[in-house]
């Protein structure tokens, strides 16, 4: 069974693994936050950092000049939506 944690804390846990990142590659990552929701709401735990680790390693660190991920979390009456995206498509 998958434990439960706030949101505010998986967040803490990204920014973290983001900081460590962008002191390892300096300017080849670059982070947009778009929060839209309170950070009180429970998710299962490690569900964002494993997404942004795939975007790093497998997106933008192969790219020469790097990038920007774009975090976005927005609250529906129903639901929370969580986008975690490279720029590496300019779709």
């Amino acid at each position: 069974m998958e434990a439960l944690v706030l949101l505010e804390n998986e967040l803490r846990l990204v920014q973290a693994y983001l900081y460590i990142q962008q002191e390892r590659f300096d300017k080849r990552i670059q982070v947009v936050w778009q929060l839209e929701t309170e950070t009180t709401v429970l998710i299962p735990s490690l569900t964002n950092q494993p997404l942004i680790k795939n975007a790093l390693k497998h997106g933008m660190l192969k790219l020469s000049e790097g990038g920007t991920i774009h975090i976005r979390i927005i609250n529906f009456d129903t639901h929370l939506e969580i986008t975690e995206a490279d720029n590496r498509w300019n779709g």
